[in-house]
């Protein structure tokens, strides 16, 4: 019973700490990054978030407002004709 109040506890702490985190980093250092598989058709050519970039906690879940700018370059030999990206959390 108390281990479970503990995780709790610490839980709460960290949920109610990252907005704090990640709206007070102004260093310069990126807390969101872009990867691409070795075999992708595409390279970032240049990634930036804009100065309205915000996030907060909604109820349970965290809630990012992103203004962000991607440049990508076809590194293949086919145009391409659609791309999709994926958004992961970890």
């Amino acid at each position: 019973m108390a281990s479970s109040s503990i995780r709790l506890l610490a839980a709460c702490a960290v949920v109610g700490l990252l907005p704090f985190l990640a709206a007070a980093d102004d260093s310069g250092s990126r807390w969101i990054d872009v990867e691409f598989s070795r075999d992708s058709p595409v390279l970032p050519v240049s990634f930036s978030l804009g100065p309205g970039s915000t996030a907060g906690v909604r109820g349970t879940s965290m809630a990012f407002e992103l203004h962000a700018s991607l440049l990508l370059r076809n590194t293949g030999t086919k145009p391409l004709s659609g791309l999709t990206l994926r958004v992961e959390a970890k």
